[in-house]
């Protein structure tokens, strides 16, 4: 609520009063880092957090507070553009002899620039900070976020049977910013005589290793997949599917599980479900893998003989996401084309960061050891 009304209510107040003076770079760039430390105070954020990550739209991945600095520039630029556009002769002699709109406008071509790129639009600049956040090594796992801004709509609009603690982590969990060895150790002169490994199996603990690889988070991790797969029935079964959990399909190939077939109708569809790491890409890649491994003729003569759906009618899909919350973009196609909206979708993201969170305080509290000894 507290980021919702900065965004919507406060910085507007004042960006107003901003562009008709001329306040210094030094005011507005003071405006901008009290407004960050007030972010990482209510989100407890780290002090190394990208700005890329505050100023990106949640779209792309961050948290969508505009930059005081940024924003009075682009409003000063549009009032002198549109003055520039008048055919009056008063304000065309303004624009030609007044020394504050010249000293105006050195300082708007100061300011809109980001990281050596010029700004010549609103969109540019929303493409700055995306390109910003998506080059730091927190907010490379993001660069797809833009294909779904439905799934971030949670961080402008908290539900209310969401807690504050989980929904800050989440957050953090989005931005790869909760805490690990390594990321603790990271720019510290004291960093090689420092542990970075796990202490549960002494590999490199990051964020992907937590979540996607180390044994102490090996239940947590199949309670996330086994809870998104749990949210997808419940939103089958609202949809009026029939569900087959878990069933066991014989082929020449061996067993194969999928997690559920849903069907109704003259359709049936098998689903099974992966949530991965969050390189770029990767889930379109799981998703190809997961298809393939059921898209056979022994598992569609299985699974017409389970609901009594023609062989031709039997669709194959994956529930794929990464741990960031963000879907692979042909589970999103199909899922559409079966009746899911960007609501269930966003919902489904939820619960996979749900899960994630999970995971890591596991691994925060836990004891078990999986090396042995020195």
């Amino acid at each position: 609520q507290r980021i919702e009304i900065l965004v919507s209510k406060l910085i507007p107040s004042i960006l107003h009063q901003l562009v008709l003076t001329s306040p210094t770079d030094k005011l507005l760039k003071g405006i901008d880092k009290a407004i960050r430390k007030s972010i990482r105070q209510w989100l407890k954020l780290p002090q190394d957090t990208t700005l890329g990550f505050f100023h990106a739209k949640t779209r792309d991945g961050g948290i969508g507070v505009p930059s005081i600095l940024h924003q009075v520039a682009m409003g000063q630029m549009r009032r002198i553009s549109r003055m520039d556009q008048s055919q009056d002769p008063l304000v065309m002699w303004v624009l030609r002899c007044c020394t504050e709109i010249k000293r105006t406008e050195k300082a708007i071509n100061r300011r809109l620039n980001i990281d050596g790129t010029d700004i010549h639009s609103k969109q540019h600049l929303h493409q700055a900070w995306a390109d910003r956040l998506h080059q730091s090594a927190d907010g490379r796992g993001l660069e797809d976020a833009s294909f779904f801004p439905f799934v971030s709509k949670w961080l402008r609009e908290k539900p209310q049977w969401l807690k504050s603690s989980s929904y800050i982590n989440m957050i953090k969990l989005r931005g790869n910013l909760l805490y690990t060895r390594a990321r603790a150790t990271r720019g510290d002169i004291r960093s090689e005589n420092m542990n970075r490994n796990c202490n549960a199996c002494n590999q490199y603990e990051t964020i992907p290793h937590i979540l996607q690889k180390c044994p102490r988070t090996t239940f947590e991790r199949i309670k996330r997949h086994d809870m998104t797969t749990k949210a997808f029935v419940e939103q089958a079964v609202h949809r009026h599917y029939n569900v087959i959990k878990e069933p066991q399909l014989r082929t020449r190939a061996g067993k194969r599980v999928p997690d559920v077939i849903i069907h109704k109708d003259d359709t049936a569809i098998v689903v099974d479900t992966q949530i991965c790491g969050d390189q770029h890409r990767v889930t379109s890649l799981s998703y190809k893998a997961k298809v393939d491994k059921y898209c056979t003729a022994d598992v569609r003569s299985e699974v017409s003989r389970l609901t009594g759906v023609p062989l031709m009618n039997i669709k194959f899909t994956a529930l794929v996401y990464n741990h960031r919350g963000l879907p692979a973009p042909e589970t999103v196609r199909d899922l559409k084309l079966y009746g899911w909206n960007n609501t269930n979708l966003m919902f489904l993201s939820m619960k996979v960061l749900l899960g994630g969170i999970a995971c890591w305080s596991s691994h925060r509290a836990g004891t078990a050891v999986f090396f042995p000894p020195r």
